[in-house]
């Protein structure tokens, strides 16, 4: 038998499975439509404030933002990724 805290963990793992599973669809299917994936979040952030695992803390997300840029750049100049234009994504926010 489970506890409350089992429970929610299962919980969070089929919530991860989903947002997965719609990133997968994102890409396969040439969605731009961010609404599944932003459901599925949605669902994963109230199971994490349920487990009281984490409150949003701003600079532990810039922090991983600017991470996630530093990589993308790397693959930019080996030539593994191609950003559009007009992409706002390594500007800084």
């Amino acid at each position: 038998m489970m506890n409350e805290r089992e429970y929610l963990l299962v919980c969070v793992m089929e919530e991860c499975s989903e947002i997965q599973k719609a990133a997968s669809k994102a890409l396969r299917f040439n969605l731009n439509d961010p609404d599944e994936i932003e459901n599925e979040f949605i669902d994963l952030v109230a199971l994490f404030e349920m487990l009281q695992f984490v409150t949003l803390d701003e600079e532990r997300i810039a922090a991983k933002k600017k991470k996630v840029r530093k990589f993308m750049k790397v693959s930019i100049e080996t030539g593994r990724l191609n950003l559009h234009p007009a992409s706002k994504v390594l500007s800084v926010g």
